[in-house]
């Protein structure tokens, strides 16, 4: 048995008004979609694996750039270059860790005395 429509009457304060209404149908099943099913694999190394990749080792250079509004802080680095490079460091190799053997991905860090913004009127956000 399909939907069936019908007219409702609906009183409203200054005026009546008429409104088309669906019936809801018996169960949710819709008969005219096709089935649901998984999606294949992309991952050629592990073919059972959620995290897709086609294999391909790919490295990115990686800017970190810290605005003098950081770089003055107490926490975290209060005005010490070796602390930003500590962060830096420890950025790269979380990364690596992370996206280095699923997907395929490897940051290089660039570690550069231009990234670290030492003076108000250089700042990145004035």
């Amino acid at each position: 048995m399909g939907q069936q429509l019908f007219k409702r009457k609906i009183h409203l304060r200054p005026a009546v008004a008429w409104v088309f209404a669906i019936c809801s149908p018996e169960s949710d099943e819709d008969k005219n979609d096709p089935p649901i099913t998984q999606p294949k694999p992309y991952n050629l190394l592990y073919p059972n694996s959620l995290i897709h990749t086609d294999g391909v080792w790919r490295e990115y250079r990686l800017a970190l750039p810290v605005d003098y509004s950081y770089y003055a802080m107490k926490k975290p680095f209060n005005g010490d270059k070796a602390k930003i490079r500590a962060f830096w460091y420890a950025t790269e190799t979380f990364l690596n860790e992370l996206y280095g053997n699923d997907i395929g991905v490897h940051f290089k860090l660039i570690d550069d005395d231009q990234l670290i913004f030492t003076s108000l009127k250089d700042a990145l956000f004035p």
